[in-house]
């Protein structure tokens, strides 16, 4: 191994598994870990295990510090590279998720600020928790669901008899009714704080205080030495919690978690997936269960049972010893299928999802009408995006489109250029946010952008260094993993993939790859292209799928093929315009494996100042799509 991978290798939190079998009463303690020096007799916890995972003994017994390797070698008496070879074969390979966390987070920034969020010290909710204790009816409704005041009190759960303005209009007739409080907690701090109605579950029946962060529900019980088990829902921890298994929940079963909270779960052990069997619920672990990798099983509920609460209450009667044991047999069955996208025929029927394709939730949607009717696009569709010429505005057309669905859905994104710089696109998302000429723009009018961002999540990448087309999806690979995006853009492919040896094949591979990743992650890929030079017959004319640039499988590969075309200024035309083209554009879908309601071509106006486009009403013949 170089030394960058052992580097990575003993730095691993992994590690501290190891370390608790040499360590007797290993605990945490603060940022510290702490347990009895095995270098020589110890009867007061010296050891400390720091959390860049080198280790130091305080004792004055002259043990000194060092890393796991040195602990091993002077324990087992044993050569550096015998203990290397002990810690491999322990943790396995050097965990990626580290080292694929610094490469994204060099290189892909967020065009917005990074929103600030209200907590409140634990202390605060005290009162909650004692109103809980002395509601029969919140006790009774816990008991319902199989909860006992004990384990309430260690989830440290409270109680509301009136929720106010919080319950909201479709809350607001239950509003006194009595609401469970789940504080979601980070040390002393209450980061999430989310009410459950005793009365009913919908309309009305969850609501949330204004202005915290969507978090992970207990991460307190994220532990390096133990398996974390990740559901969707509070009264899934509980019941879990209850049966002694370390348990974490999403918000909901939408909730996507953000990096940091990725890097929390994954400094446990292994992490279990353990969500909801519905089709939301199912979509959602399986993300994870790709992004996620290594250390990351699913486990799935028995046929019938929605969720672990279901499965305890009515698979197992109540039964804490009988759910234990069924946990455990599920989680050895989760095991022994270590490989995501493997799954029986029933269980895809079950998770099916019979939603009309135009009305999707998921459906990419377009800002503008004519161009949201022509196509469906789903999370696992690669869109070829192209024009007649290089200047027509692509890359602004996809960046639009892209924003508009960050801003109006709350969809991340990720976007690669090969050519722009971060200051170009800087540039241009602030023109377009502020409508205002990107020629005039100042350092003030980019802050402002940026604070009208607020909480949007869209990361722009660029990396000169990297001229390499599958160096590049190594990196979006990695960049999906981390960043959970709805969409990816790499802009352009070509400029990766001309001039290379066996350019033909080079592409055709890369393409096959584009399409691997956009529906393993069940991402949308734009995937921006160039057409091939003109000829004096073809200059200036609309193009077709064949005049891509290079393979034909840039087209072949793609779901749906979009292109945009601007006819050439005349130099005698006293109506002229800046630039080289005409405002007017020609948005044309050349290909479409699911096809809107739409007609396959339509006019827009290109505002190029402000880096926009805009629907214009004009008379057009719609164009057969090829």
């Amino acid at each position: 191994m170089n030394s960058d991978d052992l580097d990575e290798l003993k730095s691993n939190p992994q590690v501290l598994r190891i370390y608790g079998q040499y360590v007797r009463g290993l605990k945490k303690e603060g940022n510290l870990y702490s347990g009895l020096c095995p270098l020589h007799a110890d009867s007061h916890p010296s050891f400390k295990v720091y959390p860049d995972m080198r280790w130091t003994c305080f004792s004055g017994a002259d043990c000194g510090s060092g890393n796991i390797f040195q602990l091993i070698e002077h324990v087992d008496k044993i050569s550096f590279q015998e203990a290397v070879e002990k810690v491999k074969k322990e943790i396995g390979q050097p965990d990626s998720w580290k080292k694929d966390k610094e490469r994204v987070e060099s290189v892909f920034k967020s065009v917005s600020e990074k929103k600030v969020y209200k907590t409140i010290p634990l202390s605060r909710v005290a009162s909650l928790e004692t109103a809980l204790a002395n509601s029969p009816e919140a006790l009774h409704y816990l008991d319902s669901r199989g909860i006992t005041l004990e384990t309430a009190q260690q989830l440290r759960l409270g109680f509301v008899q009136n929720l106010g303005t919080l319950a909201g209009e479709e809350g607001k007739d239950i509003a006194d009714k009595g609401w469970l409080a789940f504080n979601y907690l980070d040390g002393d701090l209450v980061r999430l704080i989310k009410y459950r109605s005793l009365v009913r579950k919908r309309p009305g029946g969850f609501a949330r205080q204004f202005g915290m962060e969507t978090v992970l529900y207990g991460i307190e019980d994220i532990d390096p030495f133990e398996s974390v088990y990740l559901v969707s829902g509070e009264f899934d921890r509980a019941v879990l919690k209850q049966a002694g298994f370390r348990a974490v929940s999403l918000a909901s079963d939408t909730h996507k978690p953000t990096p940091e909270q990725k890097d929390q779960l994954m400094s446990a052990s292994m992490v279990i997936l353990t969500g909801d069997t519905d089709s939301v619920g199912s979509q959602t672990m399986d993300r994870l269960w790709k992004e996620f990798g290594s250390r990351s099983y699913k486990l799935v509920w028995p046929e019938g049972m929605k969720d672990a609460n279901q499965t305890f209450l009515e698979s197992c009667g109540r039964d804490l010893e009988k759910f234990k044991s069924l946990v455990d047999e599920l989680t050895s069955k989760a095991k022994s299928q270590p490989m995501p996208s493997v799954y029986s025929l029933q269980e895809t029927m079950r998770s099916g999802d019979d939603a009309v394709l135009s009305d999707h939730p998921d459906r990419m949607r377009a800002p503008w009408p004519d161009v949201d009717t022509m196509v469906n696009i789903m999370p696992g569709d690669v869109v070829g995006i192209n024009a007649t010429n290089s200047g027509m505005g692509k890359s602004t057309f996809v960046l639009q489109w892209t924003l508009y669905n960050a801003r109006k859905y709350g969809r991340s994104f990720v976007n690669f250029q090969a050519e722009m710089r971060p200051a170009e696109i800087a540039t241009m998302v602030t023109a377009h946010v502020l409508r205002k000429d990107r020629n005039f723009l100042t350092g003030s009018d980019k802050k402002q952008a940026a604070n009208e961002l607020e909480g949007v999540e869209y990361y722009v990448g660029f990396d000169p260094v990297l001229s390499d087309i599958n160096a590049v999806l190594d990196l979006l690979e990695a960049a999906i993993k981390r960043l959970s995006p709805y969409g990816v853009v790499l802009d352009h492919f070509h400029h990766l993939t001309t001039g290379m040896n066996n350019e033909t094949q080079v592409q055709t591979a890369a393409m096959t790859r584009i399409k691997q990743i956009a529906e393993t992650y069940k991402v949308v890929f734009f995937n921006v292209g160039q057409p091939r030079k003109a000829t004096q017959q073809t200059k200036g004319k609309q193009i077709h799928l064949t005049d891509a640039k290079g393979s034909g499988a840039w087209a072949d590969a793609s779901n749906s093929v979009v292109t945009i075309h601007r006819e050439l200024n005349k130099a005698d035309d006293p109506t002229m315009t800046k630039g080289v083209y005409e405002d007017k554009t020609l948005v044309k879908l050349l290909k479409g494996r699911s096809m809107g309601t739409g007609n396959s071509a339509c006019y827009l106006t290109s505002f190029g100042e402000f880096a926009s486009f805009e629907q214009i009403d004009t008379n057009h013949e719609e164009e057969e799509t090829e």
